[in-house]
This record gives structure tokens, C-alpha cells and sequence, in this order.
């Protein structure tokens, strides 16, 4: 079975549910976040208070620009 497509969106236009396609990391390349979490509201908060721009997602947004 293949892998659904990774799709690299900013924080902004990230919503809870939203399974992760790679780790996040801090500026440190700490972990923050592993490969396959599922964003969560309090996660997407703490995740802006540390000025993460952005991150990879699985599977496609509909369309990235009108996220924006």
C-alpha cells in the first residue's frame, strides 16, 4: 500500500487532525513532534508559541493558496 502524498503547508493553514509527514523539529533539531502525530489544538498552539512556521502533513490540502 502506498504512502498518501506529503503536502508542506505553514502553521496557519494547519487544523488539528492533521496527521504529520515528518517530525518537527525546534531550531535545535530537537524533537518536537514525531513522524505520524496527529495535531491536536494544544499541540497546534504550542507549536506557535515557539514561532514554527510551518510543517508537512499527509495527504493533500485541497488547494495550498487558499489556505493562505
Amino acid at each position: 500500500m502506498s504512502r498518501p502524498a506529503a503536502t508542506v503547508i505553514t502553521l496557519d493553514q494547519a487544523s488539528a487532525g492533521m496527521v504529520l509527514a515528518e517530525a518537527l523539529l525546534d531550531a535545535h533539531g530537537a524533537v518536537l513532534l514525531p513522524e505520524g502525530s496527529t495535531l491536536s489544538e494544544a499541540s497546534l498552539a504550542s507549536l506557535r508559541r515557539r514561532d514554527i512556521a510551518g510543517c508537512s502533513v499527509l495527504g493533500a490540502v485541497a488547494d495550498p493558496a487558499q489556505l493562505a
